[in-house]
C-alpha cells in the first residue's frame, strides 16, 4: 500500500502548505 501512504503524505502536506 505504498501508493496510499505517498497519498497520504501529499495531503499532509497540501494541509501544510495552507
Amino acid at each position: 500500500m505504498a501508493a496510499l501512504k505517498l497519498g497520504t503524505q501529499i495531503v499532509m502536506q497540501i494541509f501544510v502548505r495552507v
